[in-house]
């Protein structure tokens, strides 16, 4: 089933993965505030 869906969206495995552990257990407004706080310590370094 997952290689079945990684095919339909075309990521690799590998990329799903490195999402997978990074995002994996956030819900979709974590991953917005998480993506909010790395741009502005980008924006102040």
């Amino acid at each position: 089933m997952q290689v079945m869906f990684l095919e339909s969206i075309v990521i690799s495995s590998p990329a799903y993965y490195a999402w997978n552990n990074k995002y994996g257990g956030m819900d979709a407004a974590d991953v917005k505030r998480f993506k909010e706080l790395k741009g502005n310590k980008e924006t102040i370094s």
